[in-house]
């Protein structure tokens, strides 16, 4: 899947996509998703919330699902 960064400075063909967690919940902390690209880590997109950075996977699962053909599975919450 192609994507643009949110700075628009990068355009990558992507396979795998990650949230990076900060390890500290302080004010400049954000949640990162990121890309990998022979084994270099590339921040797509940086939010505030983890919430943003979910839909904005939410939202790349649905091109995946709905445009590209490719099934993608939910793994379940615990206890199911």
């Amino acid at each position: 899947m192609w994507v643009r960064s949110q700075d628009k400075m990068t355009l990558i063909d992507a396979e795998v996509f990650q949230i990076s967690v900060p390890y500290t919940l302080s004010e400049e902390a954000a949640f990162r998703v990121c890309t990998y690209f022979d084994n270099v880590e590339y921040t797509l997109g940086v939010y505030k919330e983890k919430e943003q950075a979910l839909k904005v996977m939410f939202d790349m699962q649905y091109v995946l699902e709905y445009y590209e053909g490719q099934n993608v599975f939910d793994m379940p919450e615990e206890g199911m």
